[in-house]
């Protein structure tokens, strides 16, 4: 049988756990925005090499949030990972359209379906 102090331990101990994902996925998901958003400026300055290589740091912040909150789904769908996930498929779009490339999907950016819409609606305006 175990202790109630076992047992609250144990509870704490996953509450730290998801207390670190959130902070760090925070601290992520605002770079993931700031980064898209100095992609677009790039984009309209015709700075394409810039672009790409903000893109590229994106997507791999973009695969670092995803990691760490592959355990915390209530976390995940808070709200703010989808408001980041937003703007990159914002400029992935953009960026896919006026170069004349493939437009990635959700699953080629690794996010989910409705940020990637709103990401596209936002692309349109």
């Amino acid at each position: 049988m175990r202790s109630m102090k076992e047992i609250c331990d144990r509870i704490r101990a996953k509450f730290d756990g998801m207390d670190h994902a959130r902070e760090q996925s925070l601290g992520l998901s605002r770079k993931i925005i700031r980064h898209s958003g100095d992609a677009i400026k790039a984009i309209h300055r015709g700075e394409w090499d810039q672009a790409g290589a903000l893109m590229k740091t994106t997507g791999g912040l973009v695969d670092e949030v995803n990691a760490i909150l592959r355990d915390f789904p209530d976390i995940y769908y808070s709200g703010y990972v989808g408001n980041a996930q937003a703007e990159f498929a914002e400029v992935s779009v953009l960026h896919a359209v006026l170069r004349d490339a493939a437009v990635p999907s959700p699953r080629d950016l690794h996010i989910d379906d409705a940020p990637y819409l709103n990401g596209v609606g936002d692309a349109i305006g």
